[in-house]
């Protein structure tokens, strides 16, 4: 058993994910943010009932907008290509800026 901030921070630590529909993705996020919120209210972290304006804005569950079977197998060009709506997509998309594609493109480049 793991004490509570360090419990919440395992959990936050696992999320993972790429979702292909932006609607989608930014539901997820939502949820996980709200859930991590809730385990912060029991463990006592912040002041309850919660509310959404006190979970810490470093709560972000990584959870991207991507092709998560094309991301790092295409060249960015292709990528735009296949999803044009997605390949330019502003916020919490992915590929991250740090994101490395195969053809040695990054995502602030086309």
């Amino acid at each position: 058993m793991h004490p509570p901030v360090e419990a919440i921070g395992r959990i936050l630590a696992s999320i993972d994910g790429v979702e292909i529909d932006p609607m989608t993705a930014a539901v997820a996020r939502f949820r996980m943010t709200i859930y991590i919120g809730h385990l912060m209210v029991r463990a006592g972290l912040i002041a309850g009932p919660l509310r959404l304006a006190a979970i810490p804005p470093t709560i972000t569950p990584r959870i991207a907008v991507g092709d998560a079977l094309l991301l790092g197998k295409v060249s960015r060009a292709e990528y735009a290509r296949l999803h044009p709506h997605l390949a330019d997509l502003p916020g919490a998309a992915f590929p991250l800026p740090d994101f490395g594609w195969p053809d040695g493109g990054t995502a602030a480049t086309t």
